[in-house]
């Protein structure tokens, strides 16, 4: 439960914004071995409303999840 709790609402993106908590996600991935991402951010230097970069993120999650689920992904699988 408290995973599930985390993954909806990373710690570092309440503290250190959008752009951290993505690359503390694909860290994440990458530790599971299931595949590696690659995660590269380019012209955000300002923090979003906290309601936007929630979305923003949870929307990545989704992607990320779904392509690995639908795609029976395997490694190299992304270079973001």
């Amino acid at each position: 439960m408290r995973r599930v709790a985390h993954n909806m609402m990373p710690e570092s993106l309440l503290k250190f914004g959008l752009i951290q908590a993505i690359h503390d996600y694909c860290e994440s991935i990458n530790e599971s071995k299931i595949v590696q991402l690659t995660f590269k951010d380019f012209g955000l230097n300002e923090r979003l409303e906290s309601s936007v970069e929630i979305v923003l993120y949870r929307i990545i999650q989704e992607l990320v999840n779904n392509s690995i689920k639908h795609a029976q992904a395997k490694i190299p699988l992304y270079n973001w």
